[in-house]
């Protein structure tokens, strides 16, 4: 009697454990099919939206109908717009959108549909966007590589020299080109990202000790790291020419 009561607990216990697995299985892998099903719409529509990229990305030489009819477009899908950021030779090639509150474009893309890839945004203290004495610029560091994946390939030797430009232009079709002077391996808490906040003497002189020229416009751009804990971010400083 005590042996079959035995076998009937552990007949249980075995179907409960089985049930159990196969439910957390059965998670993991919605969980995966969902991740990937995010990443391909993600990638669709920024696939899409690149055929309104401003011309400049392309051809140097364009018109200024050239310009700025495709930001018109742009604005048209989201009058949020600010500009389109390009970095020749990676994947790095998105609209930019800024937003009264920060957190809404970490997970909606720049159409404005709910997904973790987000969208690349500008800080929403930069008054005056690309015109601003600093403007910094969000963007995920996505598995699939994309966003602002590719900032990490900066702290290896050698990427910086052969990519050291950032092409923007802004929403009103004006061209902006940066060259970076700064990779900064930091994390979440660095002073940088308090420089929007403050007054233009204090922002100079801070820019001046990360080695920024004087009164020249800088451009941030902040995106987490491939290693280490969530509060790592890693900064890519430029100033504009």
């Amino acid at each position: 009697m005590v042996e079959r009561r035995k076998r009937r607990v552990g007949r249980v216990v075995f179907v409960v454990l089985l049930v159990y697995f196969l439910v957390i299985g059965a998670i993991a892998a919605y969980n995966i099919i969902s991740t990937q099903a995010g990443y391909s719409a993600a990638q669709n529509e920024y696939k899409d939206l690149r055929a309104h990229a401003p011309a400049p990305i392309s051809t140097p030489a364009a018109t200024p109908e050239e310009v700025y009819e495709p930001l018109i477009e742009l604005l048209t899908i989201n009058p949020e717009c600010v500009g389109w950021i390009w970095i020749a030779g990676t994947a790095i090639d998105y609209p930019v959108a800024q937003s009264d509150e920060d957190e809404y474009y970490l997970h909606h893309t720049f159409s404005g549909e709910s997904n973790y890839s987000g969208a690349i945004f500008m800080d929403s203290r930069c008054v005056g966007g690309f015109n601003a004495p600093v403007a910094i610029l969000y963007g995920h560091n996505m598995m699939d590589g994309s966003m602002f994946a590719g900032l990490n390939l900066y702290r290896e030797d050698g990427y910086l020299a052969d990519h050291p430009v950032v092409n923007v232009v802004d929403v009103s079709g004006r061209p902006h080109t940066y060259r970076i002077f700064l990779v900064r391996h930091t994390d979440m808490y660095d002073e940088s990202y308090a420089l929007p906040g403050r007054g233009l003497v204090e922002v100079r002189s801070f820019l001046k000790t990360l080695g920024a020229p004087a009164d020249a416009r800088v451009l941030v751009l902040s995106t987490c790291t491939n290693t280490g804990g969530s509060e790592e971010r890693l900064l890519i400083f430029a100033t504009e020419e």
